[in-house]
């Protein structure tokens, strides 16, 4: 992630089954399947999928909350506790410097990373460029975006 031309980061939920793409576990038209091979991923020891990590946190925010008359509050059902950004990067960037960005996030936010993928093997054909392959390449990080009692951070 070079210090030329940096863009900006923006977290928003993450989609139960976003695993399925990220892990290129779907069949996809803008795939460039002969260059998925130098995709990489990192994903934290307890990260199965999105849908997972919200049912963990769920639980604990379950664990940690009583009302009152001392019965168990469940997680909103629009709470958003795992957030995702997608960075752009190109050909040389390193997991390395992704899993710094994800540090930089934890220490920042408190977010803790539960997975990273890179994708160097989307893009499109440009119609205007006689139909040359434009690569779109980037980064997906998803976090758990609360603390230990399964509170927004």
């Amino acid at each position: 992630m070079s210090k030329k031309g940096a863009t900006s980061s923006r977290f928003e939920a993450a989609k139960f089954g976003a695993e399925e793409h990220n892990r290129r576990e779907k069949d996809l038209d803008y795939i460039r399947k002969d260059l998925s091979h130098l995709n990489r991923t990192w994903e934290a020891p307890d990260f199965v999928s999105v849908e997972d990590a919200r049912k963990k946190v769920a639980d604990k925010y379950y664990e940690h909350h009583t009302t009152k008359k001392g019965t168990h509050k469940n997680l909103p059902s629009n709470a958003t506790p795992i957030q995702e950004t997608v960075l752009v990067i190109n050909e040389n960037t390193t997991m390395d410097e992704l899993k710094d960005f994800a540090r930089m996030v934890q220490e920042t936010w408190g977010y803790r990373p539960l997975a990273i993928y890179t994708h160097l093997d989307e893009g499109h054909k440009n119609a205007w460029n006689r139909g040359e392959w434009i690569p779109n390449r980037h980064a997906h990080l998803i976090f758990d975006s609360t603390d230990s009692n399964g509170d927004s951070l």
